[in-house]
């Protein structure tokens, strides 16, 4: 049996060696065709998406309307035409090229297997077939066909050929070439089956210092990754995909609803939502919170999905959906169960020591009426809130209430200073407010919530954050420039980390100056500069708050696993950091409105979205260099 194991790992190996890029077909040819699929989906949303504008913009040159309303129909008929257009166009093209993908590497391994050797003929011979049958399939003329043709025999001779060095130094034998390779060359069994691990394989303690902080990322994550942010960062794909998602997250057609439209969540799945959320159901939901915990990740945060984002319309309505009126006990029946169920089963999936973000805007319409008019919860959405605090005070897991829209965002600072004064003691927090930085009076609100938190007794729960509803809050309302945000930021953050009265936390005149609470505070944030400035009155003993640091699933990963990183160093006497990452879960199309904040974010922010891209760009080029043996 032992004989039996060791010549099955041996016979491994050598199919890892003899394989064209180090990759056994049954893994090369599915990744091709997938990555395929994601160039051709991401060229076609951009170019169906330009000719729709550009078609919708001629018919209606002759009809441009003429008021205020009338330009907003124009334009939200746009929108829609655009965007149902580039997902179209994004498919179909998608499927067109990694349908000509599929077909070259299929008929690439069939020579390889038909000959018995890998080598730049067979890819030469796959390229020219191919392209052949695409000629003869859009019919081209014979001039046509030709240059075809011979750009197919180009790409053949530079990619076998490209192949066969690679392949050659790795000590892969070539039908063309008189080669033995040494023992030295071959691949080691370990490292054949690390192409198969979804994570990398772990590093020596002595090595876990020096390597880079993304080595930690499986390399299906920085791919990943690599994608969304070059699509974020560039000025030609993101308006469209935005549009696409802005559809997708407020259609109420089914064709257009990822739950009921299996193609579309098929592929929103495999991108957007893999990126940045947790899974569907509790088994993939700790799938993914197990991956983070072993990359090195102190935890989660981890958040139902379901939420409601207010028009201005929907907002001066609320009043016909009071907790007195005749709809109460349907909202009861229908949206606050419904969220509370949620919110439990959220709270059961965590574990010690993990977070749980909760929007009270998921509760429905009494929860939104309530919030608006400044107002206790309902009965039924008290008794859920509380059920919820109680579970996770007796797991140990805390409770972050989310921000959201300034119109409900007052009635959330009145909820959360209450369920603080009744959870948290003088030592712990349970339940946290979040904070957010762009808005110009919030080092009031805190201040005012500081003070509470002392005279009250108990430990204020803060969750800091820059802020995610740029879209929605009124102008005035929010700093006039990104370095007063960043300026309130840094010095809330270091104000509370100091345990200090100092700007922007500044105390009234007519307050009691004795003492400042305690404070345990989630430092969330994808600015690499405040996360430094954070960590550096740690490195220098001047902290005296319980902190964790914080970065959404599929965001900001350098920062994050630098983060990692410095946890990983704690044996070797440096301060240990806990590092989390902030995902929702639920279905496909409940975080469509996520999803879409998500990349509103991501537009709001080109530099740091670049500077993403930049580092998984590296990161690629590393592990690259690194197989090959060049790093």
């Amino acid at each position: 049996m032992e004989g039996h194991c060791i010549a099955s790992q041996e016979e491994l190996a050598e199919a890892y060696r003899n394989s064209r890029l180090s990759l056994p077909a049954a893994l090369r040819i599915p990744l091709a065709t997938g990555m395929s699929f994601i160039l051709g989906w991401s060229l076609g949303t951009a170019q169906g998406s330009k000719m729709a504008g550009l078609r919708f913009r001629a018919e209606h040159a002759h009809k441009l309307p003429d008021t205020t309303t009338g330009w907003y129909m124009y334009h939200r008929s746009k929108n829609y035409h655009v965007a149902t257009a580039g997902l179209i166009e994004g498919v179909k093209m998608g499927l067109r090229v990694s349908f000509w993908t599929t077909t070259m590497l299929g008929i690439e391994h069939m020579f390889d297997t038909y000959r018995g050797t890998a080598d730049v003929l067979n890819t030469l011979t796959s390229c020219v077939t191919v392209a052949g049958g695409f000629s003869l399939w859009n019919r081209f003329s014979l001039p046509m066909a030709a240059r075809t043709t011979k750009t197919a025999v180009v790409v053949g001779l530079l990619y076998g050929g490209v192949q066969d060095v690679f392949g050659a130094m790795r000590g892969r034998p070539i039908g063309y070439i008189d080669f033995t390779p040494s023992s030295t060359d071959s691949l080691t069994i370990n490292e054949a089956s690390s192409l198969l691990r979804d994570t990398p394989p772990e590093p020596a303690p002595e090595d876990m210092a020096k390597r880079a902080p993304l080595a930690v990322l499986p390399l299906t994550s920085v791919l990943r990754t690599l994608m969304t942010t070059t699509v974020s960062s560039s000025k030609f794909l993101l308006p469209p995909s935005l549009a696409i998602m802005s559809v997708l997250a407020n259609s109420h057609s089914p064709a257009l609803n990822p739950d009921r439209n299996p193609l579309l969540r098929f592929i929103l799945k495999k991108t957007f939502y893999t990126q940045f959320c947790a899974g569907e159901n509790a088994a993939e939901v700790r799938h993914t919170i197990a991956s983070l915990k072993k990359i090195g990740f102190s935890g989660v945060i981890l958040g139902y999905a379901k939420e409601v984002v207010l028009t201005d319309a929907q907002t001066r309505d609320l009043t016909s959906n009071g907790i007195h009126s005749a709809a109460a006990q349907e909202c009861i029946t229908t949206e606050i169960k419904a969220w509370a169920d949620g919110t439990m089963a959220t709270v059961s999936l965590a574990s010690p020591g993990d977070f749980v973000a909760l929007k009270f805007t998921g509760a429905g319409r009494q929860a939104l009426y309530a919030l608006s008019q400044r107002l206790p919860p309902s009965e039924a959405l008290a008794s859920a809130i509380d059920h919820t605090c109680q579970l996770a005070a007796s797991r140990g897991v805390r409770l972050l209430f989310d921000a959201e829209q300034q119109a409900v965002q007052a009635g959330i600072d009145d909820w959360t200073l209450e369920y603080m004064r009744r959870f948290n003691t003088p030592e712990k927090a349970i339940v946290y407010g979040t904070y957010q930085a762009y808005l110009k009076a919030t080092p009031q609100t805190l201040t005012k919530h500081l003070l509470a938190a002392r005279d009250g007794n108990f430990t204020l729960g803060v969750k800091l954050v820059r802020g995610a509803y740029l879209g929605s809050d009124p102008r005035h309302l929010i700093h006039d420039t990104k370095s007063d945000t960043d300026a309130c930021y840094d010095g809330i953050a270091e104000a509370l980390l100091r345990k200090e009265w100092m700007a922007p936390l500044q105390l009234p005149t007519n307050a009691n100056t004795r003492g400042f609470p305690n404070v345990n505070m989630v430092l969330a944030s994808h600015n690499r500069d405040s996360v430094l400035k954070a960590r550096s009155l740690i490195d220098g003993g001047n902290n005296k708050t319980e902190v964790a640091f914080a970065q959404l699933q599929g965001m900001a990963d350098e920062v994050s696993c630098e983060l990692v990183a410095g946890r990983e160093q704690d044996g070797r006497g440096e301060k240990k950091l806990n590092a989390y990452k902030y995902l929702v879960w639920g279905s496909t199309g409940e975080c469509m409105k996520y999803l879409l904040r998500r990349a509103q974010e991501n537009r709001d922010a080109v530099q740091r979205t670049r500077s993403g891209r930049d580092a998984m760009r590296a990161e690629v080029v590393r592990r690259v260099k690194g197989f090959f043996g060049f790093a």
